[in-house]
């Protein structure tokens, strides 16, 4: 079954408009599953936005331990840490069209970057940092 959208867009602080096909090529090649097997999103706080009955607005705080080699284009290999990470909160809000298909998702920056281990960074730049990748982007940083 197809959830989503022809139109569909994701949007991050720094990433996208992206469409879904790129979304899903740019996740299986960095393959999240083999560095972080254990990663638990740990979604909570549903609420439908009271003026958009199409959108859905949550939390996630990502959990993972980096177990696996990190291997990123083009040709970067990190071997595995055995480091925790733990992001801060993050806002997610996903939107579907009238038909039930996702249209939009859109994740944004931490709510208190100062929590987690992760240097404020969220989602896979909160997992790239625990692996040994520091982003040089001023993205969570904490001073």
């Amino acid at each position: 079954t197809d959830y989503y959208s022809e139109e569909y867009i994701f949007r991050g602080p720094i990433v996208g408009p992206i469409n879904r096909k790129d979304l899903v090529d740019t996740n299986t090649e960095f393959d999240l599953s083999t560095p972080f097997p254990d990663l638990d999103r740990q979604p909570f706080g549903f609420a439908v936005d009271p003026e958009n009955p199409y959108r859905v607005l949550f939390f996630e705080r990502w959990k993972a331990t980096h177990t696996g080699e990190l291997s990123l284009p083009p040709g970067i290999k990190l071997p595995a840490t055995n480091n925790k990470a733990e992001t801060p909160i993050m806002p997610f809000s996903i939107v579907w069209t009238p038909e039930g298909k996702i249209i939009y998702e859109h994740l944004t920056t931490a709510v208190d970057r100062f929590e987690g281990n992760t240097m404020g960074k969220v989602a896979v730049f909160g997992l790239l940092e625990t692996a040994g990748l520091p982003l040089g982007n001023g993205v969570g940083d904490k001073t």
